[in-house]
């Protein structure tokens, strides 16, 4: 649904109906969007309607940020460490030039970061060509060497960690 169209509405409301019809504990509630700006409109929205302790009892922000949080909470299931770095595109950028750099690859960095943007949710299974293949491979393992991830990173790793970890599983 575009700007506008009334989500965050639907959203609170629906929000409120669980949590007063159907009593629904405001900690098993988990609010996502896509925006940080809808994040904070949603909190702003619930607590006129609930209060503001009620609200900070739910879990409420973006889809990069709860997944930081699972992933600090509980990586260590996957091979992170607590308070994991996210690098963005132009830390992205500065790693992967370094590493064909370092490989004397011939492949552009531009060319790889466009392959590793579409990768989707399972970076393991996405067939890249050779060069680009080798290149994302050392890219993967520095970052993780370094407890970092990039924003794409970021949700795929999350996914892993669910579907590899039935501790985080039954936890969140």
């Amino acid at each position: 649904a575009g700007a506008g169209s009334g989500k965050t509405g639907v959203l609170t409301r629906r929000i409120v109906h669980m949590m007063t019809a159907r009593s629904i504990s405001p900690r098993n509630i988990l609010a996502l969007t896509f925006t940080r700006k809808a994040a904070n409109e949603m909190r702003q929205r619930l607590s006129a309607m609930l209060g503001n302790e009620i609200v900070a009892r739910i879990t409420i922000g973006t889809f990069h940020a709860i997944s930081l949080k699972i992933l600090e909470a509980m990586g260590r299931e996957i091979g992170y460490r607590r308070y994991v770095t996210v690098y963005d595109e132009i830390d992205q950028e500065d790693v992967i030039a370094s590493l064909i750099a370092e490989s004397r690859s011939k492949v552009k960095p531009s060319r790889v970061i466009k392959e590793l943007a579409g990768y989707g949710a399972s970076c393991d299974d996405h067939e890249f060509d050779e060069e680009i293949k080798s290149i994302v491979s050392l890219y993967r393992a520095k970052l993780m060497s370094w407890n970092a991830v990039d924003y794409p990173l970021l949700l795929t790793e999350t996914l892993r960690l669910l579907r590899e970890s039935s501790e985080a599983r039954t936890h969140f």
